[in-house]
């Protein structure tokens, strides 16, 4: 079963990544540090790699399809 789409205005989406990055600030995300974003298509993606480009922040998607070797592998390879 599929999703209904969620629409977001574009000050919402400000406002949401805002809070985001507050969020990853407070863990000491900072400009250049990597995080792995693992997250369907959906506002909670965009939310979160809105948020790391007002850190500066590196952002390192990775699907959620991703087999626990493949991930130990990006993880890895991504120095995260």
């Amino acid at each position: 079963m599929k999703a209904a789409a969620r629409r977001v205005s574009r000050s919402q989406l400000s406002e949401r990544s805002a809070r985001v990055a507050n969020h990853l600030r407070a863990l000491n995300v900072a400009r250049g540090e990597r995080i792995l974003l693992m997250l369907t298509n959906r506002v909670e993606l965009w939310d979160t790699m809105l948020a790391a480009m007002k850190l500066g922040a590196i952002v390192l998607p990775a699907t959620t399809q991703l087999a626990s070797a493949d991930l130990r592998d990006r993880s890895a390879l991504g120095r995260v």
